[in-house]
């Protein structure tokens, strides 16, 4: 238990999803919030460190991620 944590930040690579997303010059994130989402981006512009919000609608992407073989492909059907 640690008093002062207020955000758990899971960094992980991507596929070229996130390049395609974001280019090459910016990380792509995930929030769950406005708020932490706007507060990612201020402290990417302070530290040089740009980030981007990615396209969070589970609701609509599912099906593209769908697989007979995996819990999750690694592709969507218009790249391959």
């Amino acid at each position: 238990n640690i008093p002062e944590l207020d955000i758990i930040l899971d960094m992980a690579t991507l596929t070229g999803a996130q390049l395609i997303c974001t280019g090459k010059k910016h990380a792509g994130i995930l929030a769950k919030s406005a708020q932490l989402e706007k507060r990612l981006l201020e402290v990417g512009l302070s530290s040089g460190d740009l980030v981007y919000p990615m396209l969070y609608a589970p609701e609509l992407l599912k099906a593209e991620f769908s697989s007979k073989v995996a819990d999750m492909k690694n592709s969507v059907k218009d790249r391959g």
